[in-house]
């Protein structure tokens, strides 16, 4: 299975899972916060930093549900828990 992220635009990317367009996703650039909105056949997600230092990412649903989150395993550590 050959996977692959394709530059459409600025800050818009298609990902490509043996040559069958599989999502897309568009990244929001702003003095505030990084965000991510991606679609995933009918699906939509956003992807966000949040907290205190930015350090966790939540994923959400087009509803506002939380359906992943990436944080630090420790606060010092290089690995993230999912």
């Amino acid at each position: 299975m050959e996977r692959k992220w394709t530059k459409l635009g600025e800050n818009t990317f298609s990902l490509i899972v043996d040559g069958i367009k599989a999502g897309e996703m568009k990244i929001a650039l702003s003095s505030t916060a990084l965000q991510a909105t991606c679609k995933i056949g009918t699906e939509n997600y956003t992807i966000q930093r949040i907290g205190f230092w930015n350090n966790t990412v939540e994923v959400r649903d087009d509803k506002g549900t939380v359906v992943a989150k990436i944080y630090n395993e420790k606060w010092y550590a290089n690995s993230y828990q999912l």
